[in-house]
């Protein structure tokens, strides 16, 4: 190609023979195109020469010597890849290779062409052409493994001998050193298990010659080894894979498409097969190791020798040649090793291998043969004959298996005679064969030549023991599996091993089949001689146990002995030694594992023989010569080692099991016998002295019987019993033994014991199983209050805080409670360090914990009233009311006698005298309240009727959940005055959302009752937390007094419930005169005569029944301490910090002094003398209050004005920014308050000892009370502008988890506050946080643990003005101390509070703007919206709306509703209509509004149109009986569905939504929403029928309405034509609805002329037919004849001149 005139540097070249004009553009291009063109130096032009420029200068230097190659220029053409070709060979038919096409379905057939090889392309060129592709050839032809499918063949043929094939797939089994095979598309990476990527170099997966190993990754990560593999046919993926790991947490997991199919961990041994199968199609098979993120072991890797995919073609399109060592024959699936003595040095060896020379010898799988050294002594082994009756046998030698030394059999030594081999210890020899040791006698390794007896006091040990390896025992098996070098173990003599010669890939094993009568241990010694890598391990086959094997290179016969030991249970167990190899070279093949002893425990006469003797553990004995050692059987006992003989078990002690150590105490208050085997629970009777009473000389006894306690559990136990902490307790009483599995063992079977313990893990621990009694502890307790049950022996390891492990215990305090029934226990939470958790401890109100009765002490004979038949009743009633005391002495019958009915009245204060005609009066003590009763404890009142319940008091009867009532009837026999019913109750809060005729109601005689004036409905839903007195009086006769109540729900730990308590009941007038006095109850007295009340004991003073004066508590050493009203005190305890609270003066000269003082009640006794400590001097703090600063002009702490906030760093009032708003706020109880702020008030109704709540600086509390029922509230008026909000910390502390706290804002009761959450404080002292000196003085409270017990809520308070915020703490009635709790509330702050100030500005809510300076936010107008902080709004853009003042954003109108003008709402036509593919639908302008009353609320309700009101502009709007008003929806979106109920028709769905907050029961935020479903209608009564709510929640409404709107529109085929009568010649035509739809049922009336057919019978008809037939016959008939006549007659006339005239006489008939 000639240069172009502006080219130069022309230049010629001469290449074979051809002169080419090279132009230096062209010289350039050139380079360009050829620049892999390899040149006869086997190096590109672009490796040769650098750049185009060198390239050229040295094709125009002639005299260089330039590589040889080949340059075609064309003679037209610029330079292309095709004017290239390096110096290469010509192609020759090897270099091509061919492959199928895709199949034809349409002719099942495929075509086979060829290409180059890649390892051929630009290599070759010219040469053999491409061969023709081959046409017509079947699909799917599959070929089994061994066979191959020829190109262009239609059958299958075997492979060539040293050949293999897998039947359509690659296997892999000799790796690439490191890089990853190419026959199989392999990828690694590795990366964080958080799925981060790390550099593949260093982590990924890498390759040797023998395997694939995952490559070393750091705790939490992983290296991937992936396989992508394409199948035409089902198949799978086979694998062998070994892992090195720490066990059961870093492993091997193999996916498939992302599914793990394996979960791969250390092996015992080496590499298992493993096998996935795979379905037609791509799938992703993914290894991967993993590691978790802690610990390492063994290798850290997983290993992958074998890889092998099957189905990735129908066949091999040829074999796979043999690797060097292995061979095959023809048609073979995989290759085998050569045999011994053979080898095969290179690839495809066909079968046999070549032999090895005489002199030679080869391992199985070698490829070469190396020289046999000559034999030593080390190569031969000794062969021993059998023992013979003289002791002796032959020994004679062979050459060692395989032989790999050069010596024949004549240079063995000569066979002789030697003793017998020794026999192993627990065998003597007898008779030239070894025998075991007789029962009880023994024989030790290095003992006598004979067994001898064992002394007394121990018994025989047996043990399987090998100490010497000569011959393979009956229990004993080996093999070996893989590239083996000998058939198994060897037995050598003074050890055995695993043999030698071992290639790649083996295991060789050793199975001991042993059977264990008992649990033993597996001893052995061993050495692992290791010159590559190579592992051992010991299995028990069939379970999880797997111990490795560990040892080092080179070890030597006589060194590296190591030892191991393994226990084993009772069974039949294959312990398998295994020697794995998996790499291994020619220099290798000694490695092997040796046992040189084995020793194992527990077998039985059939295995092992007594190697020694030993001592009997304590607990059994054994006579001389005894094989085993015999428990002691129970009530005996050996209490050490060696004995031989059990001694029986003292008195009051015992032995339950055998094989005692010691015998048990048995419990106080009982009696055992000696020698038994349980301890006595003395029939559950336990006898004390009453010596309350010292002045008796023979004090009475007191017997406690707690049959009826164990008689009522039956065959269960008491429980679950549950403490705070979450774990369950079990009891009994009397018995040990109980069937329901309540207290079980490991193994599932009960525990015999009388408590237990459920810990949180599920298990079960024995609190004892040893009982007994005592008196209560309790120091004001007397021996007829109850009794103490002991439960001793639990189990032990309960670790006390003093660290000393001892047995668990518990107590039971029985306590007598007539009313109580059976009762049920309780826990009692530790007080004392030392008992916890050791010792538990129960509490058991119960009547049969009161002693039998007697009646010398529990009755008195009483004299009953007069009846109307003139009879009094003469009887024995008990002393106390009700008795505390049960059963026992059989008590007289009543006696009758006459009497006289007395009608003599006496006042309240005197009762009727004996003489039935005086009043004597009530003693001190004593009150009585006239001619009726006063009802005190609920309990005892057998006359009431009902199912509402008394409380555990009895003082207060009480409703139950759901709709209750209680009846009495009250007989007014005083005709003189009428009677009187009076009577407190109490109604609780709760009733919102409730039944609205939920509530309490009093009724007389079925009508209600209450007090008009107060209660003109009858129905009371609350009393506000307190009781309410009411009086009704009652006319003489008969009445029925009814208590009920509705809607009742019942109490949780998450709830107070919602009920009635009534309390405090009197009738007057149902007789004449008090007939006896009543006795003033427990905590009250009477100190004068003629009392008609009892008073009230004050505090720190006590009373019992019946009491004239109230007893002071005990001031022995600041002695004892009670609320009012108290029946006992309690002993003060030490004071310590929590007991104080800081009290500080006023400021003088800018200091002032805090001091501990105590907190009231005194609950303690000071005797630290580091308590209270000496008064403390701090520094005053101008303005304590953060929101307030000291100004200087009014001399007082000031709060900025409004728009205003407080910067702390200046400590000046601030404007707020554009954007922001102030929020004045005030915090209460979160320092120094020590008196109740102004506006707050506090209260308390019922069983309560406080009447207010105590402030105490940093927190208020709800003060210390009985354990009655009770409401104590804590009340505070603040007032808000713009809203606000409540936040504050709370808790409950101790007690009945049915106490707690609600919170109250304007009357509304808050649901969503958590009632009782739970607190780790145990009792109400420990509640208080630990008051200790603050580091800098500041005297703050340090929480420490119990920080934790807080609970910070807070409550959005919405509305401008004074609200009301009640705080109550709820207390249910209770006897028991112990369920006292205590509500604590701290850092109360209220947002919004107008007396508060400001200390910082916030920014606007979205919705909302401030131009600045301003104490709130205005909201954005309708049509407009704003994000937070903005200065100003921002119109909606065109098409979108709000419906409110106050939107964060604006909405897009949803189908078919469009945007008003002022962009207000959203807005449908003025029809309401719609229309579906079935049709159109439309709304009257009736239908359009609906009204629903729900409860005490009233839903209005605009379908289409919204409607302007309180809600704004709303589609659903609901207003409630409080005048709030909430918007349930402002934007609608329509749709139609298929109708559930009526498949046919559709149903009609409007959506409304508001953006108005609300708050789910679940707790979460969402919005308010409505949902109406439309369904299609035609019944007359729906047509004008409300919707119906069909569910509602605080966030949603779900209503349904059955509708004729819900129809489609009819249509002209809907109709059908009807015509009426003709009434008056007048006809009336209409079309009628004939199908469901919107319509009118009658329509286009139209009327016409017509003519008033007569009816016409169908048999008249017949009957005149008939008659016309007759008429025309009987015509026909006549004019026939009368023809005939004319004729006649013409006749007659033409003949008459003829015949003369007519006989005048008319005779002559025959001419008529």
């Amino acid at each position: 190609m000639p240069c172009s005139p502006h080219q130069e540097n022309a230049m010629q070249v001469e290449t074979w023979g051809i002169d080419l004009s090279v132009c230096s553009t062209y010289c350039l291009d050139l380079y360009s195109q050829c620049a892999s063109s390899v040149t006869t130096d086997g190096v590109t032009i672009s490796t040769a020469f650098e750049s185009a420029g060198a390239f050229c200068v040295h094709m125009l230097d002639e005299s260089a010597s330039r590589p040889h190659w080949r340059v075609f220029v064309p003679s037209e053409e610029a330079p292309s890849a095709s004017t290239c070709l390096s110096a290469q060979a010509e192609c020759t038919a090897q270099d091509y290779v061919g492959h199928y096409s895709e199949c034809d379905p349409s002719t099942s057939t495929r075509e086979y062409f060829y290409e180059l090889r890649d390892s051929a392309q630009g290599t070759c060129h010219a040469g053999a052409p491409t061969p023709a592709p081959l046409h017509g050839l079947p699909c799917g032809v599959h070929c089994d493994a061994g066979l191959f499918l020829k190109p262009g063949m239609h059958a299958c043929s075997p492979c060539e001998a040293g050949t293999f094939s897998v039947g359509g797939g690659v296997r892999v089994t000799q790796w690439e050193v490191a890089s990853l095979p190419t026959s199989l598309h392999l990828s690694t990476r590795c990366e964080r298990t958080d799925g981060t990527p790390l550099p593949v170099e260093t982590c990924g997966w890498q390759s040797t010659a023998e395997y694939a190993r995952s490559g070393p990754i750091a705790d939490n990560q992983r290296s991937v080894l992936e396989l992508h593999v394409s199948l035409v046919r089902a198949g799978a993926v086979l694998f062998h894979a070994d892992v090195s790991s720490e066990t059961n947490y870093d492993g091997l997991l193999v996916s498939v498409d992302g599914v793990v199919r394996r979960r791969i961990y250390t092996q015992s041994r080496d590499f298992a097969e493993y096998q996935l199968p795979l379905d037609v199609g791509s799938h992703t098979i993914t290894f991967t190791y993993e590691k978790d993120d802690s610990g390492a072991a063994g290798a850290d890797a997983a290993f992958i020798s074998l890889l092998e995919v099957t189905g990735l073609s129908w066949a091999d399109e040829q074999c796979t040649a043999c690797a060097p060592g292995y061979h095959s024959e023809a048609g073979a699936a995989a290759c085998s090793p050569c045999p011994y003595n053979t080898f095969a040095a290179s690839p495809g060896q066909a079968s046999p291998c070549v032999a090895c020379g005489s002199d030679q010898f080869a391992y199985p799988g070698s490829t070469h043969c190396e020289a046999r050294a000559p034999c030593g002594t080390d190569d031969r082994e000794a062969v021993y004959g059998a023992c013979e009756d003289d002791g002796m046998r032959t020994l004679s030698y062979r050459y060692i298996e395989p032989q790999v030394c050069a010596g024949s059999a004549e240079q063995l030594p000569a066979e002789d005679r030697v003793p017998c081999a020794p026999c192993q210890p627990g065998f003597s020899l007898e008779r030239g064969r070894c025998v075991q040791c007789p029962s009880g006698h023994y024989r030790a390794e290095a003992g006598a030549d004979f067994c001898e007896p064992c002394p007394a006091g121990t018994h025989a040990v047996r043990q399987l023991v090998y100490r010497w390896f000569e011959e393979l025992p009956d229990s004993v098996s080996t093999g070996c599996e893989g590239d083996c070098g000998s058939p198994g173990w060897r037995f050598l003599g003074a050890l055995c091993d695993s043999g030698v010669g071992h290639g790649h890939g083996v295991d060789s094993w050793l199975t001991l089949d042993v059977t264990l009568e008992q649990a033993g241990t597996l001893e052995f010694d061993y050495s692992l001689v290791c010159e590559q890598p190579c592992k051992a391990s010991l299995d028990v086959v069939g379970s999880w146990i797997s111990l490795p094997i560990t040892g080092g290179p080179g070890q030597m016969e006589d060194a590296g002995v190591q030892s191991a030991q393994l226990d084993l249970w009772a069974g039949r167990h294959q312990i398998k030694w295994t020697f794995h190899r998996y790499q291994a070279g020619d220099s290798s093949r000694n490695d092997r594992l040796r046992l040189h002893s084995l020793r194992l425990s527990g077998v039985g006469p059939q295995l092992g023989g007594g190697v020694a003797c030993a001592p009997c553990a304590p607990g059994s004995a054994a006579a001389a010569g005894s094989e085993t050692c015999a428990p002691c059987a129970p009530g005996h006992y050996a209490a050490g080692e060696g004995t031989d003989e059990c001694a029986p078990c003292e008195e009051n002690t015992a032995a339950r099991e055998k094989g005692a150590t010691s015998c048990l105490q048995c419990g106080e208050g009982t009696h055992t016998s000696t020698g038994s085997a349980e301890c006595s629970v003395n029939g559950c009777r336990f006898s004390t002295e009453d010596r309350s009473h010292p002045d008796v000389d023979s004090p009475p006894v007191v017997i406690y019987d707690l049959s009826a306690v164990r008689d009522a559990a039956g065959a269960d136990m008491f429980g679950p019993i549950y403490d705070r902490n979450g774990h369950q307790f079990f009891l009994s009483v009397c018995t040990n033994q109980h069937s329901n599995h309540t207290c079980f063992d490991r193994a599932g079977e009960p525990l015999l014991t009388f408590a237990c313990q459920q810990d949180l893990r599920g298990l079960y621990m024995d609190l004892g199983n040893v009982m007994g009694y005592s008196l209560l502890p309790d120091a004001a307790a007397g021996p007829r209050d109850g009794l103490q049950v002991h439960y001793t022996g639990g189990t032990t390891g309960c670790q006390t805080f003093y660290g000393a492990p001892r047995e668990r215990s518990a107590t039971v305090n029985f306590r007598c409670d007539p009313r109580a029934g059976v009762g049920y226990p309780r826990p009692i939470e530790p007080v004392e360090p030392e008992n916890a958790p050791c010792t538990y401890q129960f509490e058991w109100a119960s009547l049969y914990a009161c002693p039998l009765c007697s009646m010398a002490h529990d009755y008195w004979q009483a004299v009953g009233e007069c009846t109307a038949d003139g009879m009094q009743t003469l009887q024995y009633l008990p002393r106390e009311q009700p008795p505390r005391c049960h059963d026992g002495e059989r008590v007289p019958p009543p006696e009758q006698r006459p009497c006289t009915l007395s009608t003599f009245r006496c006042p309240a204060g005197r009762y009727l005298g004996e003489d039935g005609a005086s009043c004597e009066d009530a003693q001190p003590g004593q009150y009585t309240v006239g001619g009726g009763f006063f009802v005190y404890d609920w309990s005892l009142q057998s006359e009431l009727q009902g199912n509402w319940v008394a409380s555990p008091s009895g003082h207060e009867l009480l409703s139950v959940a759901g709709t209750s009532s209680s009846s009495y009837l009250a007989n007014v026999v005083d005709t003189q005055q009428n009677g009187l019913v009076s009577f407190q109750f109490k109604v609780s809060h709760g009733a919102d959302g409730l039944d609205p005729l939920a509530g309490f109601s009093f009724l007389v005689d079925g009508q209600g009752a209450l007090p008009e004036e107060r209660f003109p409905a009858q129905l009371v839903r609350t009393t506000h937390l307190e009781y309410v007195s009411v009086s009704i009086p009652l006319r003489a006769g008969i009445h029925l007094l009814t208590w009920r109540f509705r809607g009742g729900v019942a109490a949780s730990a998450q709830q107070q419930g919602y009920g009635a308590l009534v309390r405090n009941v009197q009738v007057l007038g149902t007789s004449y005169a008090a007939l006896r006095p009543s006795l003033c109850p427990g905590g009250y007295y009477s100190e004068q005569s003629r009392a008609t009340t009892c008073k009230r004991c004050p505090a720190n003073t006590y009373s019992h029944r019946g009491a004239a004066a109230c007893t002071p508590c005990s001031t022995r050493d600041q002695g004892a301490w009670s609320l009012a009203g108290s029946t006992d005190c309690t002993w003060r305890e030490p004071c310590t910090a929590h007991d104080y609270e800081w009290a500080y003066t006023a400021c003088v000269d800018g200091t002032r002094t805090r001091r501990r003082q105590l907190l009231q009640p005194q609950v303690c006794v000071e005797r630290d003398p580091l308590l209270p400590g000496p008064p403390e001097t701090l520094s005053c703090v101008r303005c304590p209050d953060a929101a307030t600063h000291w100004s200087e002009d009014e001399g007082a702490c000031v709060r900025c004005p409004a728009g205003q906030y407080l910067e702390s760093a200046s400590q000046r009032c601030v404007l707020a920014a554009a954007g922001r708003h102030t929020r004045p706020e005030r915090e209460y109880f979160a320092g120094e308050q020590f008196e109740l702020p102004t506006g707050w008030s506090t209260g308390c109704s019922g069983d309560c000892a406080e009447q207010t709540w105590r402030a105490r600086g940093d927190r208020v509390d709800s003060g210390l009370h009985h354990p009655g029922e009770l409401d104590s509230f804590l009340a505070a008026r603040v007032h808000l502008t713009g809203g606000g909000e409540l936040h504050l910390e709370y808790r409950v502390v101790g007690g009945n988890l049915q106490n707690g706290i609600q919170l109250l804002i304007d009357d509304h009761l808050i649901r969503s506050l958590p009632y009782h959450p739970v607190s780790r404080a145990s009792s109400l002292r420990a509640s208080d946080e630990d008051v200790s000196d603050a580091a800098d003085g500041g005297g703050e409270a340090s929480d420490s643990a119990a920080e934790q017990q807080w609970t910070s809520v807070f409550f959005a308070i919405e509305g401008d003005g004074e609200h009301k915020i009640v705080f109550n703490y709820h207390q249910v009635d209770s006897l028991d101390l112990a369920d006292r709790s205590v509500v604590e509330l701290r850092n109360i702050r209220v947002v919004g509070d107008a007396t508060g100030g400001a200390v910082e500005d916030e920014l606007c809510l979205a919705g909302t703007y401030s131009e600045g300076g301003t104490a709130s936010c205005l909201p954005c107008p309708v049509g407009h919206y704003s994000n937070s902080g903005a200065s100003a709004c921002s119109r909606c853009p065109a098409a979108q709306f709000t419906t409110e003042p106050g939107s964060a954003r604006c909405y897009d109108c949803p189908p078919p509703s469009h945007v008003n003008s002022d962009q207000s709402a959203c807005v449908v036509s003025n029809q309401c209509a719609f229309s579906s593919s079935r049709g159109n639908y439309t709304f009257s302008t009736r239908q359009q509004t609906q009204s629903v009353v729900f409860g005490d609320s009233l839903l209005q309700l605009s379908i289409c149109q919204p409607k302007l009101g309180a809600c704004g502009s709303s589609h659903s709007c609901v207003h409630t009986e409080s005048g709030a008003s909430k918007n349930y929806g402002s934007v609608f979106q329509m749709y139609f569905e298929t109708d559930p109920s009526h498949k046919s028709n559709e149903m009609m769905v409007f959506k409304y939504s508001s953006s108005e907050s609300c708050t789910r029961l679940d707790g979460l935020e969402t919005t308010r929403s409505t949902n109406l479903f439309v369904h299609c209608s035609m019944f007359p009564g729906d047509e004008a029928s409300m919707v119906e709510v069909d569910d509602i929640t605080d966030c949603q409404l779900n209503l349904v309405w059955y509708s004729i709107a819900g129809c489609r529109v009819c249509e002209k085929s809907d109709y059908q034509l009807e015509e009426s009568k003709c009434e008056n010649s007048q006809r009336t035509t209409q079309l009628v609805r004939i199908s469901e739809c919107n319509g009118p049922e009658v329509k286009d009336i139209t009327t016409e002329s017509c003519f008033k057919q007569v009816p016409f019978p169908w048999w008249a008809a017949v009957v005149v037919l008939v008659g016309v037939i007759l008429l025309i016959i009987g015509v026909v008939i006549i004019g026939v004849r009368h023809k005939r006549l004319q004729t006649q007659y013409e006749i007659l006339i033409n003949e008459t001149p003829t015949m003369g005239t007519l006989d005048p006489s008319g005779n002559d008939d025959d001419h008529l």
